[in-house]
């Protein structure tokens, strides 16, 4: 499992209320479809860095998703909270409601306060895809402000069971220009791995006790079952090649006093293994659901 005090979020989700609900009992039932590939929607996520991005000393933003109770077979649910790391969490509602045509749902995003009450709301049109989902906003009617000063938002959402992409378009409603840069967020889903590994000394090993890492940047010191360090810290995070290359998941050890690296692994990010074997090192983790 995940450890979502690592992520900053486990207090955070346990206070929220739940987001509220409105059911007409007559309302056709969502497509079946749609309720398979939403069921591999909830679970933490995170952004990918290229190096050039993690030597500026960018940081990846995180999401996790978490469905909300009591929704039914005509309504699905989510709780979705963004941390950038050093910022207050971002909280906003998922909302997917049955309409008449089974094709086509309709529904809502809507920022939350901290409370999880929704401070406003747009209405979302869904289109559903081979594998996965995407839905947009209507800037005419998500609109904030009023007259010559009104502002569109054009949210799109896609996902396709792996992958959670967000995007952000500012319109000004009278000219139609776009007020800013569009802000594009694409979230990989972060794995969860238990590891293993040893250090060589003299003729021995010096063995790690067992230790659990994801892929959402985390890092560990390794140490033994009596708590003494072996002086090797474990980074695990997705990282993206750049040149339009998929992302890869990298495995990084590094000494303690001084961080200088000792000896990196690369893996696919599906991977169900990796680590790395050294004459004096040996690392070993495996993925956990």
């Amino acid at each position: 499992m995940i450890r979502l005090s690592t992520l900053g979020l486990a207090a955070l989700l346990s206070a929220c209320a739940s987001i509220p609900e409105e059911r007409d009992s007559g309302t056709p039932l969502l497509n079946p479809t749609l309720v398979e590939m939403t069921a591999r929607l909830p679970g933490d996520y995170t952004t990918v860095l290229t190096r050039s991005e993690r030597l500026d000393g960018q940081e990846p933003l995180l999401m996790n998703i978490e469905p909300q109770p009591g929704a039914g077979p005509d309504r699905l649910e989510f709780l979705m909270t963004q941390l950038d790391r050093g910022r207050s969490p971002r909280l906003f509602a998922l909302v997917i409601e049955a309409t008449a045509d089974i094709q086509r749902p309709a529904g809502y995003f809507a920022p939350l306060d901290t409370a999880g009450r929704i401070r406003r709301q747009c209405a979302l049109q869904f289109n559903l895809q081979r594998d996965g989902f995407s839905a947009s906003t209507d800037p005419e009617t998500c609109r904030f402000g009023e007259g010559e000063q009104a502002t569109g938002l054009l949210k799109e959402i896609a996902f396709d069971g792996k992958h959670l992409v967000i995007g952000d378009r500012l319109v000004n409603l009278s000219t139609g220009d776009t007020l800013a840069e569009d802000e594009i967020h694409a979230f990989s889903r972060i794995r969860a791995f238990s590891g293993w590994g040893g250090r060589r000394e003299g003729d021995g090993w010096h063995r790690a006790a067992p230790f659990e890492l994801h892929s959402g940047d985390d890092q560990v010191e390794l140490i033994d079952a009596a708590g003494m360090s072996l002086g090797v810290t474990v980074n695990l995070h997705l990282h993206d090649p750049g040149q339009d290359q998929d992302a890869i998941l990298r495995l990084t050890v590094s000494e303690v006093d001084s961080g200088d690296v000792i000896a990196q692994s690369w893996a696919d990010p599906d991977a169900e293994s990796l680590g790395l074997a050294m004459p004096s090192l040996q690392i070993g983790l495996r993925r956990v659901e």
